[in-house]
């Protein structure tokens, strides 16, 4: 589930109650301590993601819904009808568009107006958005899981699936490289656009791909479930897992830090890569092992 962090540096991570008893709702990280938002503040203990726009107001995803608090609040209240209850992601845009993901469609918040993004626009049936990403050109694009990636003009949703090149209509993420090229990653391997068709990265490995990443060398990560991490440099793959030290090969996340060195968020806990050195942090760190994202 989402994490995010505020212009203090405080870390907002959404949470969703488990079979142990853990309470769920929003949670915060202030650099010594950990600390749940009252149900008073946040009614919903079912979050999914936290997103603070460019003004300070403060935006959440949850099974119910969009909720919202004003700038230096932390009391939320529901904002205007999703498309689909489930809110999976939320995302500003350059011209400060608030856009909601949800299980059924996007919702877009302008000029305090809410717009509900459905079939009706072109967007894949029974497909739900869990991302997004603006290109160079201002356009959206938003990953689905079974519909491919749709992307938006301002006016209808153009989708790309099989048919267009995907290796699989299960994208689970999308990256730009310094070029502006759009990168993709699905439930059976990786693929790049090039005009209106994507294309399958030479010599990859057909594996489930659960995020992309290119890093400042303009090198690929694919992050999968059950192979690891694999590197491409443009020509050749480097495959990191559990023989190169890794303590899993079910990979959620990388993020290059701003030291050069990289985080890999995993099923059994919070990786550091510095050069070939790997740094494992897990429960006896004092962390709960599986880590679904990172953020710096």
């Amino acid at each position: 589930y989402g994490v995010n962090v505020d212009s203090a540096g405080i870390v907002w991570i959404a949470c969703t109650p488990d079979f142990a008893g853990a309470e769920g709702g929003l949670a915060s990280y202030d650099g010594e301590a950990f600390r749940t938002l009252s149900h008073d503040q946040m009614p919903q203990s079912v979050v999914f993601y936290p997103m603070i726009d460019g003004g300070g107001g403060f935006w959440v995803g949850t099974v119910d819904g969009v909720y919202r608090s004003d700038p230096g609040s932390l009391q939320f209240r529901p904002a205007p009808g999703v498309a689909y209850p489930y809110v999976f992601t939320l995302a500003e845009d350059a011209h400060g568009t608030m856009w909601a993901g949800t299980n059924g469609g996007l919702s877009r918040y302008a000029r305090s107006r809410l717009r509900n993004l459905t079939t009706q626009d072109g967007f894949p049936p029974a497909a739900g958005a869990f991302e997004f990403l603006e290109d160079r050109n201002g356009l959206l694009w938003a990953p689905t899981v079974g519909g491919g990636i749709a992307r938006y003009d301002g006016d209808r949703f153009r989708v790309f699936s099989v048919e267009d090149g995907l290796p699989a209509p299960f994208v689970q993420a999308a990256a730009l490289d310094s070029t502006g090229q759009i990168w993709v990653a699905t439930s059976a391997g990786a693929a790049r656009l090039d005009g209106e068709r994507f294309h399958p990265i030479p010599g990859q490995p057909t594996a489930f791909c659960t995020n992309i990443f290119v890093d400042s060398d303009e090198r690929v990560w694919l992050s999968t479930f059950g192979d690891g991490v694999w590197i491409y440099d443009g020509s050749t793959w480097q495959n990191l897992t559990t023989a190169t030290g890794l303590p899993t090969n079910e990979i959620n996340q990388v993020l290059e830090a701003r030291d050069g060195s990289y985080w890999l968020a995993t099923e059994a806990g919070l990786v550091h890569l510095v050069d070939d050195d790997v740094e494992v942090f897990d429960e006896e760190s004092g962390i709960n092992p599986y880590i679904s994202r990172v953020v710096e």
